[in-house]
């Protein structure tokens, strides 16, 4: 199996047996918007300074094709900022937007074998169910569990931890003493002159959050 990005491991943790993100779970919809600007800003497609979106370049890496609807959406917008990004993802459009990316992303996460859609015939006709590998999820709850013994090399695994510890997903997957184990880890981390990118990774998120869900959630 291949590696995931940020925003494909969010989704696989979040995904719901209709193959999407709960309709009450604004939160957990906001945090894979978050996920993916955060994999583009990874992949040096743009940057995020402050509030504003800085487009690098238009070219999509392989390995964050899954994104396309985002970049695409970001590419078209003559004000690049959160609070626009915000709007395009939020009411505004229905979901139409969201549901695009949903979808591109669940499509790559099955070519690459992480998931799987069964299909039953019912008596209000066919359904179609959506499940996640649950071996790939146990590696992914693994690198979560290790991402505080080496911080440098782990930095995307933090970014995860704190988007889904937002989404409020952690508990379905961690017991109360490996939450409360990751809490205490991220405090130290704040804290800790040995940790600055870290320190600006969440800095950017808190931000991003603050924005995207006064913007979309309103």
């Amino acid at each position: 199996m291949e590696n995931l990005t940020i925003s494909e491991q969010f989704f696989l943790l979040m995904m719901n047996k209709k193959g999407t993100i709960g309709a009450l779970n604004d939160y957990g919809k906001i945090s894979l918007v978050m996920a993916g600007l955060l994999d583009l800003q990874n992949a040096g497609i743009l940057k995020i300074e402050e509030s504003q979106v800085v487009l690098l370049e238009t070219e999509i890496p392989e390995n964050y094709q899954s994104l396309a609807p985002l970049a695409a959406k970001i590419y078209e917008m003559k004000k690049r900022t959160l609070e626009k990004i915000a709007d395009a993802y939020g009411g505004t459009f229905l979901d139409r937007e969201l549901n695009l990316l949903i979808q591109n992303i669940r499509q790559r996460l099955e070519e690459k074998g992480v998931i799987q859609k069964k299909q039953e015939s019912g008596l209000l006709g066919e359904k179609v169910s959506w499940f996640a590998d649950e071996a790939k999820v146990g590696e992914i709850i693994d690198s979560l569990k290790g991402a505080f013994d080496n911080i440098d090399g782990h930095l995307d695994q933090l970014t995860l931890v704190l988007l889904l510890q937002k989404s409020n997903a952690l508990a379905q997957y961690l017991s109360k003493y490996d939450q409360k184990v990751m809490k205490e880890d991220l405090k130290e981390l704040k804290h800790s002159p040995l940790a600055k990118d870290v320190q600006k990774m969440m800095n950017v998120i808190d931000q991003m959050y603050v924005i995207l869900a006064v913007v979309a959630i309103v």
